[in-house]
């Protein structure tokens, strides 16, 4: 048995260039208990159903927000001073400034997922097992930046690809 997939996702929340992210998927299978060299070995113990499984693949996520990468100007008062003679006079003037600052490297979070399973079943299938081991991990998770707001300012720093989380174990299910 076997399987491919490949998934190209597309979001309008990056900037350009990095808008599209692929994603590919495969999974192979194998019923052992088809096999003829294997026939005389599953009557003997009772084994009426067998088959490996392997899956490895990955899948997109996005995590950003309505216009997280669009560039939004905000209103603020600049101080003016004017020299006059010997006196400076100090004025407030309205302008804009950035409300926070853009990363232009921001992409796609990405999770892998790499799966391998053992189905077996005896006795006519009275009783079942599934053996499965995952590993998953999540690669670029998107969270805030390390900027000092005494840096910036009023200006929110940009979030960053800074996060791995990484899940792993062993399931088992027998069923009578």
């Amino acid at each position: 048995l076997f399987e491919f997939n490949l998934r190209i996702d597309g979001s309008s929340k990056f900037i350009k260039g990095y808008q599209y992210g692929s994603f590919p998927s495969a999974a192979v299978g194998w019923r052992f208990t088809e096999e003829s060299f294997i026939k005389p070995l599953t009557e003997k113990v009772g084994l009426t159903n067998g088959k490996f499984r392997a899956s490895y693949g990955s899948l997109g996520n996005n995590g950003v927000g309505l216009y997280e990468q669009q560039e939004v100007l905000t209103t603020t008062n600049y101080v003016s001073t004017t020299i006059n003679g010997s006196s400076a006079n100090q004025i407030a003037v309205p302008g804009f400034q950035n409300r926070r600052l853009i990363n232009r490297d921001l992409t796609w979070e990405k999770t892998t997922m790499l799966n391998l399973g053992l189905d077996m079943a005896f006795f006519e299938n009275r009783l079942t097992t599934e053996l499965d081991y995952y590993n998953r991990l999540t690669t670029g998770m998107i969270r805030p930046g390390d900027l000092s707001i005494f840096l910036l300012g009023a200006i929110s720093p940009p979030r960053r690809n800074l996060g791995d989380l990484r899940n792993r174990g062993v399931e088992a299910n027998f069923t009578w």
